[in-house]
């Protein structure tokens, strides 16, 4: 594969961690761009809890089960989520700054030394030219692995009458709770939303087991209830293709892109009040943001807004991959140039802390 002015495709690589919808993101990303790429796996130690302008740029908070980081360099790196920050860095240092680093995400360390952020509305990070604000974020169901698998659940739900409202339950993550009371004003809700028809409902691993109990106590028929559990048959792609309209729990940004994407109606369920939070006023946050030092807290009820435009069938939403890539291949595909010369004149890397 070969891209214009003769230039072979770039070598890229993939961060990924242990969140799913963070490495859906990143995936997503590196199909799209169409080049070959190779996913590296992160496990990390203790020292990950460190904060990341700490760190610096280093791989000491990674555990030996991770994949091997080693030369030949990428050109590009497409990182996601504040662990795999210190490794893209520590790598674009090792190349002598020849390689690409893309962050999805907030960084959690001087913005200035990424080549281009992509964020999205609930993380607030202060505009910037090499910070790229989307609808949503770039997770989208694998359309392949939702066929295959609604072949499989679509008889086992055949009893349940149309339409079906497909619940996604997510769990505890600032700024919201999920307990027993609201797993149980979740059940209430989703029967006042949906018109006729079955509830579906799946838990997730993030959801606390009181939080489960409760809903499974609190649902009645024509309705179905997966627990989510390590190594059990998960149905949630054959409920992202089969549903007639979602409810979506709003600590998940990752759930309401997928449910979004779809073009079918979401409702979104605020799990109790947020948790109210301390706030310097907005120049400090920006100051603090720039600097790596920290970042507002998640306003998730700006992501809320952009899902319930239409009911949630998000205008624009399915253009933000398409607007990522663009932004990628800029830096990296400037006719005559060399692949990093696009990078910012701000973007040198500090340097490596082995």
């Amino acid at each position: 594969m070969t891209e214009h002015s003769g230039q072979p495709a770039p070598t890229v690589w993939v961060l990924l961690g242990h969140r799913s919808g963070d490495n859906g993101q990143a995936l997503a990303l590196a199909a799209a761009l169409g080049w070959p790429f190779v996913p590296k796996r992160l496990r990390y130690n203790r020292l990950h809890h460190a904060p990341n302008w700490l760190l610096g740029a280093t791989r000491r908070h990674t555990g030996p089960a991770s994949d091997p980081i080693e030369p030949p360099w990428p050109d590009l790196v497409v990182a996601v989520g504040k662990r795999s920050v210190p490794v893209a860095r520590w790598i674009r240092r090792r190349s002598a700054g020849r390689t690409a680093l893309v962050q999805i995400g907030r960084p959690f360390a001087p913005l200035r030394d990424f080549d281009l952020i992509v964020t999205t509305p609930q993380y607030g990070l202060p505009p910037r030219a090499n910070v790229l604000e989307l609808l949503l974020p770039l997770n989208r169901p694998d359309p392949a692995a939702m066929t295959a698998a609604a072949e499989v659940w679509a008889p086992r739900l055949a009893h349940l009458p149309r339409p079906w409202t497909v619940v996604l339950v997510g769990g505890r993550s600032a700024p919201y709770r999920m307990d027993a009371s609201a797993g149980a004003a979740l059940v209430a809700e989703a029967a006042a939303v949906r018109h006729g028809g079955s509830l579906l409902v799946t838990t997730s691993p993030r959801t606390p087991p009181a939080a489960a109990d409760a809903i499974a106590a609190a649902l009645q028929p024509p309705s179905f209830l997966h627990r989510w559990a390590p190594n059990a048959e998960n149905p949630y792609p054959a409920l992202m293709a089969l549903a007639d309209a979602f409810l979506v729990t709003a600590d998940s940004a990752s759930m309401l892109a997928e449910a979004a994407s779809t073009g079918r109606p979401v409702a979104v369920f605020e799990p109790g009040p947020p948790r109210p939070s301390i706030r310097p006023p907005g120049a400090v946050w920006r100051w603090l943001a720039r600097s790596g030092i920290a970042t507002p807290p998640r306003n998730m009820a700006r992501l809320q807004s952009a899902v319930r435009i239409a009911g949630g069938a998000v205008p624009g939403s399915r253009d933000d991959l398409a607007r990522t890539v663009d932004r990628v291949k800029a830096l990296l595909l400037r006719p005559g140039l060399d692949y990093m010369s696009a990078a910012l004149p701000d973007a040198a890397p500090k340097e490596a802390v082995e």
